[in-house]
């Protein structure tokens, strides 16, 4: 029906499908696509990236903090579970160099023996030393160490910018393991990977029992809710 009329008390309006629109309701309508914008699937703005980049700052951050106060004896002695902050550290850099080359050529910024020492991927027999143990203090002194965690860890997020989001749910890339079935699985894995370790190591070095160090939202001045 082309036109309908619409009888009131007091007026009498006429309708019609060919009705034309105000030109402020054209300008407007002109502008949508600049207003309500489809997120780029490369850089680090999309929504689900900026995910993985909250989770990978905040845990490293914490774990940073928490570390650099440590002296050598304490920063490499071994805990009660055969690890020490300095091998989870190399460990760390090396989870991040390894998985973000899967995305990058294989392109890896640290060496085989580094990998050896902090990512053994092998399967080999029993080492007779413990993770601790396999860390030497004087190839890969502290300083060193923290820096490689930073330098692994902004690779890896140039890595997740170049990386095309509408991949994320496409097959993981050659040389990842069945555990990580999608592309997306593996930055999902980065991002947890790091509280793993602040667990780890809250729970076996006894500067951080009982403390909030290697909490990732320290709540020392939050009040309940019901005292507000």
């Amino acid at each position: 029906m082309a036109n309908m009329n619409v009888d009131g008390p007091a007026n009498r309006v006429e309708t019609s499908a060919a009705v034309a629109l105000p030109s402020a309701v054209v300008d407007i309508e002109d502008r949508m696509p600049s207003i309500v914008e489809v997120p780029s699937t490369r850089g680090l703005r999309h929504p689900v990236k900026q995910i993985i980049v909250r989770q990978m700052d905040r845990s490293g951050n914490t774990l940073m903090l928490a570390l650099e106060p440590l002296d050598d004896d304490e920063f490499y002695a071994e805990n009660a579970n055969g690890f020490s902050a300095a091998w989870s550290v190399g460990h760390l850099a090396c989870v991040y160099d390894l998985f973000s080359s899967w995305f990058d050529n294989q392109r890896q910024l640290f060496d085989r023996s580094f990998h050896k020492v902090f990512n053994e991927t092998e399967i080999v027999d029993s080492q007779p030393v413990s993770k601790a143990g396999s860390v030497d203090r004087e190839s890969h002194p502290k300083a060193t160490m923290l820096l490689r965690l930073r330098q692994a860890h902004v690779k890896a997020l140039q890595v997740l910018s170049a990386f095309d989001a509408a991949q994320w749910d496409a097959p993981g890339p050659p040389g990842t393991p069945a555990a990580l079935p999608t592309c997306g699985a593996v930055w999902e894995h980065l991002a947890v990977h790091t509280y793993w370790h602040l667990g780890e190591l809250a729970g076996s070095m006894p500067r951080f029992f009982g403390t909030y160090t290697m909490n990732i939202v320290p709540h020392y001045f939050y009040p309940p809710p019901e005292s507000w």
